[in-house]
């Protein structure tokens, strides 16, 4: 599963966007060509079609395991596109291909999307494929069931198959139970034909994270839910993940509860592989982080040390040191839960209020729109929108002086009827954005009456695309 699933999972190197997944059977059927092999020599090529060029990998691959079209020990030469959607193989790989014509005589290509797989990741496959031909006597619904864990250095990746569990497959005239084996995999054969709902019973301290389906069906079925035609094979397959968590609160000074704080993990080993886990408080302060393998970690607020409203402060540690050697380590193991890490902010940067309104030039409220501060040199924004009387609030950091900046957005429609509004589009958009011209705010202390006017009056034709967004 962990090469199959590639929009999901995002393992392999060839992941695109991918609309359906045949199942084992669908993908014997439909190529002319599947074994195993090995992946002997790999080279890169460039075909012209219609005057354009696009590379090509030519490779050639020694049948191991012939399961059609093949005899072991067979030479295979394969064409491959090179995009996101196509395989892209290494000598010494070794593969379970389902392989369909080339553009050239005597060559194959492995399509996108399809089965063709690391051959240790192919379990359920194998137990199709080595069942031939009384594997297409009856139909078959199977899959695999894995956990999986999101690394602080590999990223979202597979960690081991999972034996022994439970799986139930429930339909209108039916109900059959089946048991994963030793690779994770489960199969059921002669269901009759008809619409199932598949389960797999989750073990103490895992989560489900993704069930996934494959075959010919009904793809508005939603995940889980297959649907068997007669002399066919369809699947579910499951991904789970250990149901780890950690949660807190952010408190500011004398305990005040604050939020949009956001807190990241960083793993003690790995620290420089990316805050990957991450998680916002919420009200009362409450933050919750999920998913991060077992190990140990520090949690860390404001990372790149920059103050904002939301965040006044620089970064600090669990459970509130600016002194990464003094923040304390968290250890979690599989399937934990942690609480009641509570991190404490001990003192806040001053912040400031600068209030106004937003109108046109005949003094009509504009509701609905973004507001923006812009520091004097970029680095530093805040946001706000305009209520229904065109009324904003900015709140910001203090002693950072720039410009408030106001913008509505004029669709094509909007602009032929309001020939008032000086918008000007890009040749094929559908936007244009009309600016009132910038005020400029000390960022000392609090200042209220600022005015955003654009330099037109209003019209009733104006469709305002932001009112009621919030």
């Amino acid at each position: 599963m962990r090469c199959l699933w590639l929009l999901l999972v995002a393992v392999p190197a060839w992941a695109c966007q991918c609309g359906s997944w045949p199942s084992a059977r669908d993908a014997w059927g439909d190529s002319s060509l599947v074994f195993t092999g090995r992946v002997e020599r790999t080279d890169v090529a460039t075909v012209t079609q219609g005057g354009r060029s696009a590379p090509l990998q030519v490779a050639g691959v020694r049948v191991e395991e012939a399961f059609k079209g093949v005899e072991p020990g067979q030479e295979i030469a394969l064409r491959q596109p090179l995009n996101s959607c196509s395989p892209d193989y290494k000598v010494g790989d070794r593969v379970l291909f389902y392989l369909h014509p080339g553009d050239e005589k005597g060559t194959w290509v492995a399509p996108g999307c399809h089965r063709s797989r690391d051959a240790a990741d192919a379990a359920d496959d194998f137990l199709f494929l080595r069942a031939l031909p009384g594997s297409l006597k009856a139909t078959r619904i199977s899959g695999e069931v894995e956990l999986y864990e999101r690394s602080p250095s590999a990223g979202f990746r597979r960690q081991r198959p999972l034996a022994g569990l439970r799986v139930r497959i429930a339909g209108d005239r039916s109900i059959k139970e089946a048991f994963t084996n030793a690779d994770g995999v489960y199969e059921v054969y002669g269901m009759p034909g008809g619409r199932y709902k598949v389960d797999v019973e989750v073990p103490p301290r895992m989560k489900l994270d993704l069930a996934i389906n494959s075959g010919r069906q009904n793809f508005a079925q939603k995940p889980g839910e297959i649907e068997l035609r007669e002399n066919s094979g369809v699947g579910v397959s499951f991904v789970l993940m250990s149901d780890n968590r950690m949660s807190g609160r952010v408190l500011g000074p004398g305990g005040n509860p604050m939020e949009d704080v956001c807190v990241y993990l960083e793993s003690v080993p790995n620290p420089g592989t990316g805050r990957y886990v991450s998680g916002c408080s919420k009200n009362g302060g409450v933050f919750e982080l999920a998913e991060m393998p077992a190990g140990d970690y520090r949690l860390i607020v404001n990372p790149n040390g920059r103050r904002t409203s939301t965040e006044p402060f620089g970064t600090l540690y669990y459970p509130g040191t600016p002194d990464r050697a003094k923040a304390g380590i968290v250890t979690i193991g599989e399937g934990e839960h942690i609480d009641h890490l509570d991190i404490r902010i001990p003192a806040l940067s001053r912040r400031i209020r600068v209030s106004g309104r937003m109108q046109f030039d005949d003094g009509t409220a504009i509701p609905g729109q973004f507001v923006t501060f812009t520091e004097s040199g970029g680095a530093y924004t805040e946001h706000a929108m305009t209520e229904g009387d065109g009324s904003f609030l900015l709140t910001l950091v203090a002693g950072v002086s720039g410009e408030v900046r106001g913008k509505i957005w004029v669709d094509r429609d909007s602009a032929r009827k309001c020939p008032g509004f000086p918008a000007r589009f890009n040749p094929e958009g559908f936007i244009a954005e009309l600016a009132a011209p910038p005020v400029v705010v000390s960022g000392d202390d609090d200042e209220a009456g600022v005015v955003l006017t654009l330099p037109f009056p209003s019209c009733r034709e104006w469709r305002n695309l932001g009112a009621g967004r919030r």
